[in-house]
């Protein structure tokens, strides 16, 4: 981020674009490409929200629209999300992402952490297991999906390493 505007005349911009849909001009409106986190609010995951209207207002706040769709939760570009999802082991190449091209590569460890939702009356419901990269520095964004109590004050999470 530029704390002075006059340093950003006539200085080059990161260009990270998709190239299967290069921007031809200002008018241009390729999908999202890059690494950044795609914004709740900004296509295309706001059209997997859901309705909220005042029907779910009264009848099902503060649970999600039952035409609520999951791939609301994926931050990514489209294209970057991991389908079936990553257990560890995956090579991994990043390219064109560092000045002059070129590539990173590494592999995801087999590091394994669980995250369990203990909630009082139920039994333990664990629901992901992370690799977690260690030797390159890579942000990777993992979700966990629990069925919610009624309280979710009296709910506690538990992250345990279980080892390589």
């Amino acid at each position: 981020m530029a704390r002075d505007l006059a340093t950003l005349t006539h200085a080059p911009t990161a260009m990270i674009e998709d190239p299967l849909t290069p921007l031809q001009s200002v008018r241009t409106r390729p999908p999202p490409a890059g690494l950044g986190a795609i914004g709740r609010h900004w296509e295309p995951r706001r059209r997997h929200l859901g309705t909220y209207y005042a029907a779910w207002l009264e009848q099902r706040a503060p649970l999600l629209p039952l035409d609520h769709d999951d791939r609301a939760n994926l931050c990514a570009s489209p294209g970057l999300t991991a389908v079936p999802p990553f257990v560890g082991g995956e090579e991994v190449a990043l390219l064109n992402l560092t000045p002059g091209g070129g590539s990173v590569a590494f592999t995801l460890p087999r590091v394994r952490v669980d995250i369990t939702l203990m909630v009082p009356g139920r039994e333990p419901e664990t629901t992901v297991r992370v690799p977690e990269t260690t030797d390159v520095l890579v942000e990777l964004v993992w979700r966990a999906a629990f069925r919610p109590p009624r309280r979710l004050k009296d709910a506690h999470v538990r992250i345990t390493e279980v080892g390589a």
